[in-house]
């Protein structure tokens, strides 16, 4: 009975004992699993997104309907300890999307696989332990996005806290580029339309009214803008509600009359014919402020005081109608005469055409109705004499409304 009992109290003694080495061998584990992991510090230096997937610095996003991979690398250092090799450089990486860089809730999205980052990761180029880790990773960025930053998390032991931590490196992103190509709406702008050669615009006097169908675009705000032929912007307005109309004022426009260049003309064929250039001919575009859909008129000239054809030229004998255009300016061609005019700005359905001689005195009818379509050729008429001494005006005249007319410029009628 003594030895039973004596066998009890050994086997409790030797259970107590067990416990007590059990929680010293626990203890001491801990003491040398943080001492170990203690000396885990690992620095991350930067990351980047390979040049090749790049566009101004940014991820360049060519589709947004689908999704973009692309590589990214991140470079990671560690210390050297003093018994000699290096701390352990083990982390974790990932690459986040967020909406933005100074969000109060960015609502980080992952865009990689987490990667664990081992011993085998810090090799030099000859396979030797070493110091730094530079890991390009695979990433693969979410359709339908088009704007953002990119970021590394960046998960790793920290001794002086001595605690597991995880850190978004904001300081590092990288933007999210997409230049979304713009989209041409060939029948946004209503006027001047793509085929109006002629603008019935006195300039600087006069102004503008440009037209367009504002159901066509989305954006509440618009830009406006005049270009020569050769994408030279003459004048611009921004931020223009976008409810169909603006109006032009040409007051500031300097018109250059010594550079024919820069010289607001007449109709094309008349600016080709006088060897003005492309520059006497303008367009209009318009563009969303807050999206990509844009419209342009066509090519067309103003209808301005119309230049004179050489330094003496006789003045005009009736105020300048200027949407009367007369034959080119370096003559009347082989006899014929040709005259072009602004349809809207007579109040007609047919036309009477007169001829004037430069005193303003009236010569002769050339046609007594001829429907308002804005051209009209007379054949070649020895009634009417030609050479250097003559010079003539039209008189256009609304058959139904004779209080409206018109008067061309003074032009010379002369033989090619």
């Amino acid at each position: 009975m003594l030895m039973q009992m004596y066998t009890n109290q050994n086997m409790v003694n030797r259970m107590k004992d067990f416990i007590i080495n059990k929680k010293i061998y626990l203890v001491l584990l801990l003491i040398l699993a943080n001492f170990l992991v203690a000396k885990a510090d690992v620095q991350l230096s930067g990351f980047k997104v390979l040049p090749a997937y790049l566009v101004s610095g940014k991820l360049n996003v060519a589709n947004p309907n689908v999704v973009t991979p692309f590589k990214f690398q991140v470079s990671l250092s560690r210390q050297l300890l003093s018994t000699g090799g290096n701390e352990d450089g083990s982390c974790t990486i990932t690459l986040m999307y967020a909406v933005c860089n100074s969000c109060t809730d960015p609502s980080y999205q992952e865009i990689s696989t987490p990667r664990a980052v081992i011993e085998a990761d810090y090799k030099d180029n000859f396979g030797h332990p070493s110091g730094f880790s530079n890991l390009t990773l695979d990433a693969k960025l979410p359709a339908n996005i088009t704007k953002g930053v990119l970021i590394i998390k960046f998960t790793y032991y920290n001794s002086d806290q001595q605690k597991m931590l995880t850190e978004y490196m904001s300081n590092n992103s990288i933007g999210v580029y997409y230049n979304e190509p713009p989209v041409l709406v060939a029948d946004l702008v209503s006027y001047p339309s793509p085929n109006q050669f002629e603008i019935g615009v006195k300039l600087p006097n006069e102004d503008l009214e440009f037209k367009w169908n504002n159901s066509k675009l989305t954006s509440s705000l618009v830009n406006i803008a005049l270009y020569d032929a050769s994408s030279n912007l003459i004048v611009e307005k921004t931020n223009v509600p976008n409810n169909g109309s603006i109006i032009f004022d040409f007051s500031a426009v300097q018109i250059d009359n010594t550079n024919n260049n820069n010289r607001f003309t007449l109709n094309i064929f008349s600016a080709l014919m006088a060897g003005y250039g492309y520059n006497s001919k303008y367009y209009i575009r318009i563009k969303e402020v807050f999206g990509t859909k844009y419209g342009k008129s066509g090519l067309f000239c103003f209808v301005n005081d119309h230049p004179m054809l050489w330094q003496s030229d006789l003045p005009n004998a009736f105020p300048n109608a200027f949407w009367i255009f007369r034959p080119d300016s370096s003559g009347s061609g082989y006899g014929e005469l040709v005259v072009d005019w602004l349809v809207n700005r007579i109040n007609a359905s047919n036309v009477s055409i007169d001829l004037y001689d430069d005193q303003g005195n009236f010569f002769k009818r050339l046609a007594n109705s001829v429907p308002n379509n804005g051209h009209f050729i007379r054949p070649p008429d020895n009634t009417i004499p030609r050479g250097n001494p003559y010079f003539y005006q039209f008189k256009i005249t609304s058959v139904e409304n004779p209080s409206s007319f018109g008067y061309s410029e003074v032009f010379h009628h002369w033989f090619d």
